[in-house]
């Protein structure tokens, strides 16, 4: 079980192409704003920071709460990393079930922001902080894409060689040893 420390949070419902909706609650879960409207853009997002922090002492934590929408969360939670803020992704299945049970009428994006801001004290099981990868690591992992990529690619190419070879030169495998040796496709140009 992940020890969940109090502090405020932050809710935020993420849209793909609308605004985002975003709701705070102080240290026992109270609302303390209303829903607001805030795009991924720094201004906003610093808008909101600011918003959370009204009425706490100096250094007091800030916690954000939010499903992977699409990529719609990486510069939020960029953003909100690089300030100190604790940001945490939780399952959107998790997310849907309890949006259930508080509306059984309709979806909004209020209901949403509010359960994900709620979900520290509903589901403290649920939080993982978020650590991004670094960028080394990022390019570490498109190399070992582009590899996978290639070898594919490489793999599909010889055994398609290997099928024309069979159906025109039946027999070949059984006297070159090694159907790909630098010899043997300098014989297959000609």
């Amino acid at each position: 079980m992940t020890e969940v420390k109090v502090m405020r949070t932050i809710g935020i419902d993420l849209g793909i192409s609308a605004a985002h909706k975003a709701i705070v609650l102080d240290e026992r879960g109270k609302g303390i704003t209303p829903t607001l409207r805030i795009a991924s853009d720094p201004v906003d997002l610093a808008r909101l920071l600011d918003r959370a922090r009204e009425g706490c002492q100096e250094g007091e934590p800030l916690r954000v709460v939010m499903e992977p929408t699409g990529l719609s969360w990486l510069p939020v939670a960029s953003y909100c990393i690089q300030r100190g803020v604790t940001v945490y992704l939780v399952n959107t299945q998790q997310v849907s079930a309890l949006r259930k049970l508080y509306s059984k009428h309709g979806k909004s994006d209020r209901i949403s922001a509010l359960i994900l801001a709620r979900l520290p004290w509903i589901h403290p099981e649920a939080l993982q902080p978020l650590e991004l990868a670094s960028g080394s690591s990022l390019s570490g992992q498109r190399w070992c894409k582009q590899r996978e990529e290639l070898t594919e690619r490489m793999t599909a190419i010889k055994n398609r060689v290997q099928a024309w070879e069979r159906a025109f030169w039946p027999g070949l495998e059984e006297v070159v040893e090694n159907l790909f040796a630098p010899w043997v496709r300098r014989w297959r140009e000609t």
